[in-house]
């Protein structure tokens, strides 16, 4: 979120002559412009990354996510046995206002609810979240890192890349090892359109 001060400060500096204000507003006019570049060489950079660090096999989303002009939008990593049931996701939501990291479901196949499982899952790793009919387990993005609109986020992504990238990665990467056993075993089990609390049963041992 942008500083209150700080926005009062270039106001009033924006007012004080007919030449400030002009340039204020010729600068504000650019900011989409400025954000879309951004965001749009950040993406490009983290799906390298992502692309260089996957396991073996794995799959990562092609092309760049529209932040602002789509209401959902992201970048996932997948096994390709999961074919688009399930994925790995950073997904940045409300036009780019806020984003969560998890483990993704489609709804529109898969159906009923998430598998509990799956959150006991994290949970059991120190890494507790939510789940709901489009995610088996999800985390909010701290806003530093996932808010597209903040102009904290903004510096990070265009003069840190590399430091934020590693940091979605990395966390990623985490989610991918932890979710993997599980998803696969409910890949296995579960026919396509029933719901997984209906046909998978969680093993007497192992968590």
């Amino acid at each position: 979120m942008t500083d209150p001060v700080a926005l009062k400060t270039v106001h009033d500096f924006a007012l004080k002559s007919e030449s400030d204000l002009k340039t204020a507003l010729i600068v504000a006019a650019a900011v989409p412009g400025m954000k879309e570049q951004i965001t749009s060489d950040f993406l490009q950079a983290l799906q390298q990354k992502l692309s260089q660090k996957k396991p073996k096999g794995w799959e990562v989303t092609q092309g760049i996510p529209n932040v602002y002009g789509e209401r959902y939008s992201g970048v996932s990593i997948w096994q390709a046995e999961w074919t688009d049931n399930y994925s790995i996701r950073l997904e940045a939501q409300e036009w780019g206002k806020g984003s969560v990291l998890g483990v993704w479901r489609n709804w529109n196949k898969l159906r009923g609810g998430p598998n509990p499982d799956v959150l006991d899952q994290f949970r059991d790793a120190k890494w507790p979240g939510k789940a709901n009919r489009w995610w088996e387990w999800y985390v909010r993005v701290p806003n530093e890192y996932g808010d597209w609109h903040d102009t904290e986020a903004l510096v990070k992504m265009k003069f840190k890349t590399g430091e934020t990238v590693e940091y979605l990665v990395s966390a990623m990467l985490k989610a991918a090892k932890l979710g993997t056993p599980l998803l696969n075993e409910m890949t296995k089990s579960k026919p396509i359109g029933l719901s997984i609390r209906h046909v998978y049963i969680k093993p007497k041992t192992g968590s």
